[in-house]
């Protein structure tokens, strides 16, 4: 669970570096470092989530491992169908 804290921690970090940029260079260099622990937050916090579920609930982990996966296509269809309007 410490691991998993400190991922936030310095998610919250580069996410208020990256609100307070003042020009691209910087913008673009915490983006990265966010995009690093937002990675990283995936792994450990499904790993935690399942470490403290009970063997009964196991379910519930593949339901939000779906969800994601559902969410990203939906999200990418969107904005598919968003890019092919011309009058937006």
């Amino acid at each position: 669970m410490w691991c998993f804290k400190k991922i936030i921690v310095f998610k919250i970090i580069a996410a208020i570096g990256l609100m307070l940029s003042v020009d691209y260079i910087m913008m673009f260099a915490f983006l990265l470092i966010l995009g690093f622990f937002v990675g990283g937050d995936l792994t450990v916090g499904g790993a935690s989530f399942k470490e403290y579920l009970p063997p009964s609930k196991s379910w519930v982990y593949t339901l939000i491992s779906a969800s994601m996966c559902l969410g990203g296509a939906i999200s990418g269809l969107i904005a598919l169908i968003l890019s092919q309007c011309d009058n937006l």
